[in-house]
């Protein structure tokens, strides 16, 4: 994504009065009369021409700030989850994964059987039965357990 305050040379609290005087500078500087034959002044003119465009019209510029608030926030996010994968990778070896933690019993425990609690074996919790016992159940219908 092109980062229209950056052609420009503002920041994003900019005023429309400071994007016209912005554009106003930069398109004396690179219009394409003023130096013919020159593809890249002629290019860097239509991006400061796109990027006034855009910063000018205040549902446009509504709608970059967003996609460009959203960008960042995709790429903390690669980042973050690069620095992560990389971190529990350990010598997974370059472009590969490792789903071992994924594919764990805690993994596993965690997405199925979140806030249930286990019983515990040191007798506090002796005289409660266990709500994922199904032994009662089978008993009942199959006769054994």
């Amino acid at each position: 994504m092109k980062d229209y305050y950056q052609i420009l040379g503002l920041s994003p609290t900019a005023t429309k009065k400071e994007i016209k005087k912005a554009f106003r500078q930069l398109a004396r500087k690179y219009h394409p009369d003023l130096h013919p034959g020159d593809k890249a002044a002629a290019e860097q003119f239509k991006l400061i021409n796109e990027a006034c465009q855009v910063l000018s019209d205040e549902n446009k510029r509504a709608r970059y700030d967003l996609d460009r608030k959203q960008q960042g926030q995709r790429q903390q996010t690669r980042q973050t989850a690069s620095h992560t994968g990389n971190a529990q990778r350990q010598g997974a070896g370059p472009g590969k994964t490792d789903f071992s933690q994924a594919f764990s019993r805690s993994a596993f425990e965690e997405a199925f059987f979140a806030g249930i609690k286990k019983p515990q074996a040191d007798g506090k919790a002796a005289g409660k039965k266990d709500p994922l016992d199904t032994s009662a159940l089978f008993k009942g219908f199959f006769g054994f357990s």
